[in-house]
């Protein structure tokens, strides 16, 4: 007997449980109780999770190229589907395409890093807006089941805003591996670091001046939060560490 598949089914469930305990499903799922208060926020928390678990699986497999997370991809893909009605597919499935076009353009991100190109500062821009795209998947999801749901575009800067964040935490990790990082893109383009905070204060004051934002008192402190995070990194000057 091949214990092969057996290691690999329990690796996956590492990374599936990993995924689940992820912030974002959680509060994602607060947010939607927040502005809807008698919708179903135990079907709609069981789909976000299946919907961010598709979102991870793609982006490991863009970055190590393992056949194993596009198979586990496809199982949780077919899963989400079948958990929502299917006059809602088409629409979700034209955002999925759009979405997974990200993928292929880290990719090339990856391998412009690699050959030392130099980016400019809509070449970044649009990396977060890349890197966030899942949102507008998450977005419309909502859209179709919450018909209160009016805070994509808030969602997705939250988003943009912690991957900042976290980029600057993984600049030394990123640049060993060769990721798309916005640090890294700056640093290698000479752009200089002030325009990193200049670009999260544009978004989160874009944010929180929306008038739909009072809706959800936990997405705007997530913004807030956010930011805070950006500008402490920053001036301390510390990239790499928590």
């Amino acid at each position: 007997m091949n214990p092969e598949p057996k290691r690999t089914s329990i690796a996956i469930e590492k990374v599936l449980t990993e995924i689940d305990q992820r912030p974002f499903i959680q509060t994602l799922a607060t947010i939607v109780f927040e502005v809807s208060p008698d919708c179903d926020t135990q079907n709609i928390r069981l789909l976000i999770k299946h919907s961010v678990r598709c979102a991870c699986l793609l982006d490991f497999y863009a970055e190590t190229g393992d056949l194993v997370y596009q198979t586990e991809f496809n199982r949780q893909r077919t899963r989400f589907y079948q958990a929502i009605p299917k006059g809602f597919h088409s629409q979700l499935e034209i955002i999925e395409e759009d979405v997974k076009g990200f993928f292929d353009d880290e990719r090339t991100l990856m391998q412009r890093i690699k050959s030392g190109d130099k980016f400019s500062e809509d070449d970044i821009r649009n990396y977060l807006l890349g890197k966030s795209g899942d949102n507008i998947f998450y977005g419309k999801l909502l859209e179709l089941l919450v018909p209160e749901w009016n805070l994509t575009d808030e969602l997705r800067i939250q988003t943009m805003l912690f991957d900042i964040g976290k980029d600057l935490v993984d600049y030394e990790d990123d640049v060993k591996n060769g990721l798309p990082n916005i640090l890294l893109m700056c640093l290698q383009s000479g752009i200089d670091r002030s325009k990193i905070l200049h670009l999260a204060t544009e978004l989160k004051d874009k944010a929180l001046s929306s008038s739909n934002i009072d809706a959800s008192p936990t997405l705007k402190s997530a913004i807030e939060q956010n930011y805070i995070q950006i500008t402490e990194r920053l001036s301390s000057g510390i990239v790499g560490t928590v």
